[in-house]
């Protein structure tokens, strides 16, 4: 996903509307991603992912050149 940004009344806005989960696989399911501007619980037994999941996220917003919060 690629940050394409316009400006309307002054102010950024995104026109794409998703974020890379840094899992491929997974965005192709989500049809390109999580939505932007949500919040997401994640819950699964020990060792299902959750913490595997979290990192790709931050490691793909980082590549991405985005602010993230480790």
């Amino acid at each position: 996903m690629k940050k394409d940004r316009s400006k309307a009344n002054g102010s950024a806005v995104l026109k794409d509307q998703r974020c890379s989960s840094g899992v491929e696989g997974l965005d192709d399911i989500l049809s390109g991603g999580l939505p932007r501007d949500c919040f997401y619980l994640i819950q699964g037994d020990p060792g299902s992912g959750k913490t595997t999941l979290a990192l790709q996220f931050l490691l793909e917003g980082v590549r991405r050149g985005e602010s993230v919060f480790m």
